[in-house]
């Protein structure tokens, strides 16, 4: 017997900056796609959900999404509901944290979607890992290495006022 699927939910999950500074904004953004399959043009899946289960090391900031709605998170996983994705259609959801440890975070993303008559899924691109690097800001100027420019920027001014001076004398 064979079985042809009608279409395939998808979901690429990329984050940016990375690397990113601990302290600053990462923004996750998944992208959801329902490709169609040979023979079939008019599959569109229902009840499609995005979850993400989030780091321990980051902090939730927000989560929107181009089609339906994302819930507050519960716990570290964020939830949005997509509703139905016509063959073809691509909807995003973007998650923005900040990575408050050093290191490397993996961060998972899933599509699900609730019964249809589309028939079985491939399942294999319904899960997507992106790991970020998290690294240290860069380094400030510090109180004394900042007097001691101010020192060297004052030499200079006056160095330049004293020859402007002795230059027209």
């Amino acid at each position: 017997m064979l079985t042809l699927t009608g279409c395939d939910l998808e979901i690429i999950k990329t984050a940016s900056p990375n690397p990113v500074q601990v302290g600053e904004p990462l923004t996750y953004t998944l992208a959801v796609t329902n490709h169609e399959i040979k023979f079939f043009t008019s599959c569109t899946r229902f009840g499609v959900t995005v979850t993400d289960e989030l780091p321990d090391s980051v902090t939730f900031v927000s989560a929107s999404t181009t089609k339906g709605s994302c819930d507050p998170p519960a716990g570290n996983v964020v939830t949005c509901h997509i509703g139905s994705v016509a063959v073809n259609e691509h909807v995003t959801v973007t998650i923005v944290v900040i990575p408050r440890a050093l290191g490397l975070i993996s961060n998972t993303a899933r599509v699900s979607h609730g019964p249809d008559m589309c028939g079985s899924e491939p399942i294999a691109n319904n899960v997507s890992t992106t790991q970020t690097t998290v690294i240290a800001p860069a380094p400030l100027l510090s109180e004394r290495n900042l007097l001691g420019l101010v020192g060297v920027l004052a030499v200079v001014a006056f160095v330049t006022l004293y020859r402007g001076r002795t230059a027209r004398s």
